[in-house]
């Protein structure tokens, strides 16, 4: 739902949009899970390394410090594939 409304808010802005999966993001950056990914951004960053949070276990829910590498993740696929 935030996506679409997102997506609403660029239309009517008039401001161009790309989506991606998560499958082309982790190709693009050479791994196959979000931990890895979060690994691999954490190592090029040495800015946000203290913040990379453990890697998730059975059961838990997915620590919001996640949210941080996803972006990097995702602009770091827009630059790389356009």
């Amino acid at each position: 739902i935030r996506i679409q409304a997102a997506l609403s808010v660029a239309a009517d802005r008039e401001i161009a949009t790309v989506k991606f999966s998560r499958q082309q993001v982790n190709t693009t950056l050479g791994v196959t899970t979000k931990h890895q990914a979060a690994a691999c951004i954490a190592e090029r960053f040495s800015e946000i390394k203290d913040v990379f949070p453990r890697k998730r276990t059975l059961g838990t829910s997915e620590d919001p410090r996640m949210n941080i590498f996803d972006a990097i993740s995702f602009a770091l696929t827009v630059l790389l594939r356009l």
